[in-house]
């Protein structure tokens, strides 16, 4: 499983990408999904792999592994975005299915959300799978620094005074809560050191551009 958060104009969003092979027990993944449930007013997208057969999602009947996906769609409040009556997400010769689920929280239910099978040529069994949410990326101003030029022993004395208190302060972490102050902390230490330490190289812009989500996944 992979997660990350971007964040948009309006809000931050969670986008998590999940895989669970037909020979593996799918309660393994759906446990890594679970991180959703400690997150519970978080913007999120999920598209996953499951391989299991429901026919909410395209199938023409229930195994006992779609019914447990749908069990766990069910108990953490998600909403599933597949369309009925669309083409199958996979194709292997003359076998077709529709394995390849995306989620969403609630939080997101009243977002404009666009979902489609692509038919272009995926180099894949999996076809390409468009999620789009009608959000803007915000422009962002990221610092470069310019760490070719020397001062490296000078930005290591400014961390070193600081970065064996901040890994106490991280093995002693009790919660999330903690272990988040501690690494935002930690952030702040790393870009106060590079400020006294580098010169910054031109600032570059990053326009605004609607959020796709874009997978073709090999079986």
């Amino acid at each position: 499983m992979v997660a990350l958060k971007i964040q948009t104009s309006s809000f931050p969003i969670t986008i998590i990408s999940a895989y669970s092979s037909p020979a593996q027990n799918v309660h393994t993944t759906l446990q890594e999904i679970q991180i959703i449930s400690s997150l519970p007013e978080e913007k999120i997208i999920t598209g996953a792999d499951l391989n299991g057969h429901n026919t909410l999602w395209g199938y023409r009947s229930n195994d006992n592994r779609g019914k447990d996906i749908l069990d766990f769609i069910l108990t953490n409040n998600l909403n599933i975005i597949n369309k009925p009556d669309v083409l199958p997400t996979f194709q292997r010769n003359n076998s077709v299915g529709w394995p390849d689920l995306t989620l969403c929280s609630q939080s997101l239910i009243d977002s404009s959300i666009n979902w489609e099978v692509l038919e272009e040529i995926s180099l894949s069994d999996h076809r390409y799978i468009e999620t789009t949410i009608a959000s803007t990326v915000a422009n962002q101003f990221y610092k470069r620094y310019k760490t070719r030029h020397g001062n490296h022993h000078r930005f290591l004395n400014i961390l070193g005074k600081e970065i064996y208190h901040l890994e106490r302060k991280i093995k002693a972490a009790r919660n999330s809560g903690e272990l988040n102050n501690a690494t935002i902390e930690l952030q702040t230490l790393i870009i106060n050191a590079c400020n006294k330490s580098f010169k910054i190289k031109k600032a570059t812009t990053h326009n605004k551009t609607k959020l796709v989500d874009r997978a073709a996944r090999n079986s």
